[in-house]
């Protein structure tokens, strides 16, 4: 666990032993506390634009975070073998294979495998601003999509070259965010406390700022970044004269008139960066919204 902020998508692979093992987590921002002897660690990583995927065993640890972070990073764990437990202030979990761990590394974070152990970790630099601050161990059913989907996205493109170029790894990126907005609606990951409908609001407005330019993005993807029902959010938003697609739709036409001044793409390649399935549909909303 822990987290890099190299952008590139380069593929690397790791078996170390030792010390070396040791300050391979450190990099991380995770300390041994037992220790460097023993510790065998074999491991494969990728970074995209806004995430890091892993596969990672090791055998027994016992790992501490170094510091607080001051930025706020969620990690999903898709645990695979063994048993991993992980503490932070009071909250602890138990992780066995097919389990599924969210937390936010902006506190303490501990852990603890008593014998050898393996995971998927995909990290996320940007994570939804409503997920909590709390462990979340979620036990998925057979039929769960989303931890299938993630753990074959991660494993495909781990067993690659890593070639990603640009374009690729960043909708890459759209894909994982996705799939991680479906696996927190799936399960009904906790929230985080306290939210008011106005919090909720501006919440919702952030994510279209940050995803709209996405055709991922649907108006549905909003009510599953924010954790609520589409009738709840659509209530939030009739109080303030709009609906979640309105105001996606004007995001993506404020985004495709400010590339047109630009004047460095051509009218295909803007409809592509806005969000738009074809040119068609951004003029026709251009229009519409004057």
């Amino acid at each position: 666990m822990g987290t890099e902020h190299g952008a590139q998508p380069v593929r690397r692979g790791y078996r170390l032993r030792g010390p070396e093992a040791q300050e391979w987590f450190a990099a991380r921002g995770y300390d041994e506390q037992d220790g460097a002897e023993g510790l065998t660690l074999v491991a494969e990583e990728v970074a995209l634009p806004r995430h890091v995927l892993r596969r990672v065993w090791h055998t027994a640890a016992r790992m501490r975070s170094s510091s607080t972070r001051t930025h706020r990073a969620l990690h999903v764990v898709l645990h695979v073998d063994g048993e991993l437990t992980v503490r932070s202030g009071a909250d602890a979990a138990v992780l066995s294979p097919q389990d599924v761990l969210l937390f936010v590394d902006d506190r303490r974070i501990a852990w603890e495998a008593s014998a050898a152990t393996a995971r998927i970790e995909i990290v996320s630099r940007r994570p939804p601003a409503t997920v909590s601050d709390r462990l979340q161990l979620l036990s998925p059913t057979p039929s769960a999509v989303a931890p299938a989907l993630l753990s074959s996205t991660v494993n495909t493109v781990l067993n690659g070259d890593g070639s990603l170029a640009g374009p690729a790894s960043q909708a890459l990126s759209d894909v994982i965010d996705a799939t991680v907005g479906m696996l927190l609606a799936e399960h009904g990951a906790e929230p985080e406390p306290g939210r008011s409908p106005d919090r909720v609001y501006v919440a919702a407005l952030a994510f279209i700022e940050e995803w709209g330019h996405s055709p991922a993005v649907t108006s549905a993807s909003v009510h599953e970044a924010m954790h609520v029902s589409r009738q709840y959010l659509a209530r939030i938003f009739a109080a303030h004269g709009t609906t979640p697609g309105t105001e996606l739709r004007r995001y993506r036409a404020r985004l495709a008139r400010r590339l047109l001044a630009d004047g460095f793409m051509d009218a295909t390649e803007i409809a592509a960066a806005a969000g738009f399935p074809s040119v068609r549909t951004m003029r026709r909303v251009l229009r519409e919204e004057g």
